[in-house]
C-alpha cells in the first residue's frame, strides 16, 4: 500500500500508493543508490530495508561525474555503503540506520527467493552474506569474476545467481553449495558494451537484459535463444 523512495539528496520518504501523497519523510547522510525490501511487518508498522549508499565528498550528490550517470558508474574510487534501515510506519516513527557492510565501487545488491542469503557485488567479486533473526552479518563465501560487476540477482525459482559485467557478458552460476569450491556456469554473451540491467520473468524461463546498444534481448534460459526488441532510441 505504499512505496519507499530514497535520493541522491539524502530524502527517504514513503507515498501513498492510491493517493500519491507523501506519508513521512526522512533525512539521511548520504545519496542513495539502490534498495530492496526484505520484510514489512504489518501489525508493528515496520519495514526494513537493504541499500547501497555512496559516500561522497562535500554536499550530496556534488561531486559525481556526472549526476546523470550516478546509476552506471563504476569508479574504482566510488566507495559503496551497504546498510540495515528500519523505517517506523507509525506516527512519529522514525529510522535506524546501520551500516553492516563497505564495498568498493558501485555495489549491487541482491536478496534471495526465501529472504535468508543477501548477496552484494564489490568491483569483480560476488560476497554471500546469511541473514538471521538476530541482525547479525557474516560472509560465507566470496566469489571472484573476470571483469567488474555491474548488475547481479537470483534467479526467482532456481538455486542460481546471475551477474553481468562491463564487457558484455551474462554470467550464470548453479548449485551455490558452500561444501564445493566451483560451481557449474553458463555465459550468455550478445551485448558490445556494459549490461546495464537484468530482469527475469516471473516464472524465471526468460531473462530480459538491455544496455548501451538500445537493443532490449530477450533470453529463453533453457535453451540459449534469444530475440531482439531493437532500435529503443536510448541507452
Amino acid at each position: 500500500s505504499q512505496i519507499v523512495s530514497r535520493a541522491v539528496d539524502g530524502f527517504m520518504g514513503t507515498w501513498d500508493w492510491q493517493t500519491g501523497e507523501l506519508v513521512r519523510s526522512y533525512r539521511t547522510k548520504h545519496a542513495m543508490h539502490s534498495m530492496l525490501i526484505r520484510s514489512f511487518n504489518v501489525s508493528e508498522e515496520s519495514v526494513e530495508l537493504f541499500t547501497v549508499s555512496l559516500r561522497l565528498k562535500g554536499p550530496l550528490g556534488c561531486n559525481l561525474p556526472d549526476p546523470r550517470k550516478l546509476f552506471n558508474y563504476c569508479g574504482q574510487r566510488t566507495v559503496s555503503l551497504i546498510e540495515q534501515v528500519k523505517l517506523d510506519l507509525s506516527s512519529g516513527g522514525g529510522f535506524k540506520i546501520k551500516q553492516i557492510f563497505k564495498s568498493r565501487g558501485m555495489a549491487r545488491l541482491a536478496l534471495s527467493p526465501s529472504g535468508a542469503e543477501l548477496i552484494f557485488s564489490s568491483l569483480d567479486e560476488v560476497r554471500f552474506c546469511r541473514l538471521n533473526d538476530q541482525d547479525s552479518f557474516e560472509v560465507s563465501r566470496t566469489l571472484k569474476h573476470s571483469s567488474t560487476i555491474t548488475r547481479l540477482m537470483y534467479h526467482p525459482s532456481e538455486p542460481c545467481v546471475v551477474l553481468a559485467d562491463r564487457h558484455g557478458q551474462i554470467v550464470m552460476w548453479y548449485c551455490l553449495d558452500e561444501s564445493v569450491s566451483s560451481y557449474p556456469q553458463r555465459t550468455l554473451h550478445w551485448h558490445a558494451n556494459e549490461v546495464t540491467d537484468l530482469a527475469f520473468t516471473s516464472n524465471g524461463q526468460y531473462l530480459l537484459s538491455g544496455g548501451e546498444e538500445a537493443v532490449l534481448v530477450l533470453w529463453q534460459v533453457e535453451s540459449n535463444l534469444r530475440q531482439y526488441l531493437p532500435r529503443l532510441g536510448d541507452p
